[in-house]
């Protein structure tokens, strides 16, 4: 891998887990960040910029394109049960621009 680089950030982290399936179904391995934080406190999500998916710079442009398919709208358009509508705001994958992650400022969330 090259360097990673954030493509998208969910408010919810299943949103993120969806992605991230989606992602590496066609082959591009993607990273969820931040997922144990918002499961813990959900009220922070935006406070920590929401739940980061990061894939390998090279597989970047690849991958937004697959999130940006109609059938994934369809599917994060979902009622989350005893959530209601997600609100993906400006805080969702539409748009997103590529952006480098310095390594040294990752945590290791998920441990």
């Amino acid at each position: 891998m090259d360097r990673l680089v954030q493509i998208a950030s969910f408010v919810y982290p299943w949103q993120a887990y969806i992605a991230r399936g989606r992602l590496e179904a066609r082959g591009i391995k993607a990273f969820v960040f931040d997922d144990g934080i918002v499961t813990a406190h959900p009220f922070i999500s935006n406070a920590v910029g929401g739940v980061k998916l990061l894939v390998d710079r090279s597989d970047a442009e690849r991958a937004i394109a697959i999130l940006n398919e109609e059938e994934f709208d369809e599917e994060l358009d979902r009622e989350e049960p005893g959530h209601g509508e997600p609100d993906l705001g400006e805080r969702g994958y539409k748009d997103w621009e590529p952006e480098d992650v310095d390594h040294e400022d990752l945590e290791d969330d998920e441990m």
